[in-house]
């Protein structure tokens, strides 16, 4: 473990504020879910990320997806890319998503450029550019928004059917029933 060299004293509620910096360098939100540890004589705070059990079956899922689909796919918890196939990894995977797809998870319902026009970039740091056909579904679980599922081409050849929203939809119903 790094030692910051910050020291909180716990108030009568048996609260300790983590500093802003921290929080930012984490980036750990208001509402955000911690995971409490007790390493032999140590409390370890951790981000709790629910799809993070779920990696496995994420890139399987991903996998299978992108296969019957040929699009490319990605599936994300909260905060970043976790699976990824059907394109090069190392442009998504472990990048931060973007603001208008936390925006998207938020409202809890099934985006699709076949239905609202404009591709939206995936990524912070849009690596490849922004995509010609896309969807995106969040993944809820006991009401919780945990993840997305995301499938997009740059090709204006690959149109998004019904075919692909429904798989879209059941790829992240499947793996919010999964946690709970």
């Amino acid at each position: 473990m790094k030692t910051t060299g910050i020291i909180r004293r716990i108030d009568e509620l048996g609260r300790i504020v983590i500093p802003k910096e921290i929080r930012k360098n984490l980036t750990l939100k208001t509402n955000d879910s911690m995971e409490i540890l007790i390493e032999d004589e140590d409390i370890v705070l951790k981000k709790y990320q629910p799809l993070g059990k779920l990696v496995e079956l994420s890139k399987s899922y991903s996998r299978v997806l992108s296969d019957m689909t040929d699009f490319s796919v990605c599936i994300s918890d909260t905060d970043k890319i976790i699976a990824v196939s059907g394109c090069k990894k190392e442009l998504y995977l472990g990048e931060s998503i973007s603001n208008s797809v936390l925006e998207i998870m938020e409202d809890r319902a099934i985006w699709s450029t076949a239905t609202d026009g404009d591709a939206k970039n995936i990524l912070l740091s849009s690596k490849d550019g922004s995509h010609i056909s896309q969807i995106i579904s969040p993944i809820i679980c006991d009401a919780d928004v945990i993840g997305s599922v995301i499938i997009f081409s740059k090709d204006s050849k690959h149109k998004i059917t019904d075919v692909e929203l429904k798989l879209v939809k059941l790829t992240s119903m499947y793996l919010g029933t999964q946690l709970e």
